[in-house]
């Protein structure tokens, strides 16, 4: 074996080490960028489920007492104005809520399920399906982005609903006739 057939070999030999270096190296960064996504998408979750856990524990007995007559047109007709604004407040903290998943959603850091994981069905859900709820979406719609939006729009259907009360009509005779 000469002096060149060693040098070749040994040429071949650290071209191969190099190459599993390499492979080693790729394996390595694939699974610490796996661990920190399941890392993210732990954090992710635990921390939405943290605000649903402080958005509910937040709800007073005259929010609750609204989400239930939400349901009933008659009901929506003994509201009075701070009614109206106390169940819109409480739904938009619950359309950020929704709106931070699925955002997170359609960026890949919790899967397409996690809607379905938080309990949260759009086409289903109560909050969404009331006629209140219908009555306050429309003044909401520009609270929201465009593909949450969407997606509610969706599920209320595109039948146009008619409120049982004039909310507009309602604020103005509430703040024309408070005394000041």
């Amino acid at each position: 074996m000469t002096l060149m057939d060693v040098a070749q070999l040994l040429g071949n030999l650290g071209e191969f080490v190099g190459a599993i270096a390499v492979v080693a190296t790729l394996l390595y960064l694939a699974t610490q960028i796996r661990n920190s996504t399941v890392q993210a998408r732990a954090s992710a979750y635990q921390t939405t489920g943290i605000a649903f856990g402080q958005y509910f524990l937040s709800l007073d007995d005259r929010t609750l007492r609204l989400i239930n007559e939400a349901n009933y047109s008659e009901a929506l007709l003994r509201w009075t104005l701070a009614d109206w604004e106390k169940f819109r407040q409480s739904h938009i903290a619950a359309l950020r809520l929704l709106e931070g998943i699925h955002l997170q959603v359609e960026q890949g850091l919790l899967g397409s399920d996690a809607m379905e994981r938080f309990g949260i069905t759009i086409g289903s859900n109560e909050a969404v399906n009331t006629p209140g709820f219908r009555c306050i979406w429309p003044d909401l719609r520009s609270e929201v982005g465009p593909s949450l939006r969407m997606m509610i729009d969706e599920a209320l259907g595109s039948g146009q609903f008619d409120c049982p009360v004039d909310i507009r009509e309602l604020r103005d005779r509430t703040i024309l006739e408070t005394p000041g």
